[in-house]
């Protein structure tokens, strides 16, 4: 039982300080020198897997590009919208006088702010589908269930 909790802290420690020292370094993005700002590196790549995967012809990539591009600034917008927002909150929670109205405030536009991004993507998504053949349509459900069973195990500390 002891070792068990003494695991547990352990664990705990190490990946608390695991995401403090991420949140420091800007993040994910900030290893390709972006310090926290939208690094298209990453869609670059997951759109060469997607070519490769799904068989893209040149005028698919061509207007998933374009779909991308699109969008790309009105969820940038959110994305600081959001960071802005995250950093009022910091500032309320541990101020002298805590204001719970103004944190309530708050935390509702954090939340309004999340369901803008979701709704966002759930529309560049439905626009990118109408690009692809039924055929890469299944396939992409596939790639994605295969990916989030992968993530799972991971975070859940299972091998593949």
């Amino acid at each position: 039982m002891k070792k068990g909790i003494l695991a547990l802290i352990i664990t705990a420690l190490v990946g608390g300080g695991m995401n403090f020292a991420l949140a420091d370094s800007g993040g994910y993005h900030g290893q390709h020198g972006k310090e926290g700002k939208h690094c298209n590196k990453h869609g670059k790549f997951r759109l060469e897997n997607m070519r490769e995967e799904l068989g893209l012809s040149d005028e698919q990539v061509k207007q998933i590009t374009s779909i991308r591009e699109k969008y790309q600034p009105r969820m940038q917008e959110l994305r600081e919208k959001s960071k802005a927002n995250r950093a009022q909150l910091r500032e309320a929670k541990y101020a002298d006088t805590v204001d719970m109205g103004i944190i309530k405030t708050l935390a509702k536009a954090q939340g309004d702010l999340k369901t803008q991004k979701i709704i966002l993507k759930a529309e560049k998504r439905n626009e990118i589908n109408g690009v692809l053949t039924k055929e890469q349509l299944s396939k992409l459900k596939e790639m994605k269930q295969k990916h989030r069973k992968h993530k799972d195990d991971e975070e859940h500390g299972k091998q593949s």
